[in-house]
């Protein structure tokens, strides 16, 4: 059962009226499983083939999502496509090189300053 995010009253007068609060939202998201490639048996922690009941490498290990009881639908990489990450993390090295020309020139820059200010003196 959910559980309220508030609890509190409303009162009028003598009369109390108690209150609960309950979200509204419920969070949906999918859930993998990992399956044994050659006859999508699903993979439990020892890594030990449902159907089969033998030991099964990592190799021979994909994902699968449970659309009926025992029923997969086996996923490759190719599935998921690129990364949708991939511009950010491209963007993130940029940054960072930016950032580490600008430390550079501005470290070139004050080193210059020092020598020309110890060449006047």
């Amino acid at each position: 059962m959910a559980h309220p995010i508030w609890t509190g009253s409303i009162n009028f007068g003598l009369v109390t009226i108690p209150v609960k609060l309950y979200s509204g939202i419920r969070e949906h998201e999918l859930r993998f499983h990992y399956l044994h490639r050659k006859d999508e048996g699903r993979i439990k922690n020892e890594r030990v083939c449902t159907v089969c009941g033998q030991k099964v490498a990592w190799k021979d290990i994909v994902r699968g999502y449970e659309y009926a009881k025992d029923a997969y639908v086996a996923l490759t990489d190719e599935d998921f496509g690129p990364s949708p990450n991939a511009d950010v993390e491209r963007r993130s090295q940029s940054v960072a090189r930016w950032r580490e020309w600008w430390r550079m020139s501005w470290l070139t820059g004050h080193q210059l300053r020092l020598c020309c200010f110890s060449q006047i003196l």
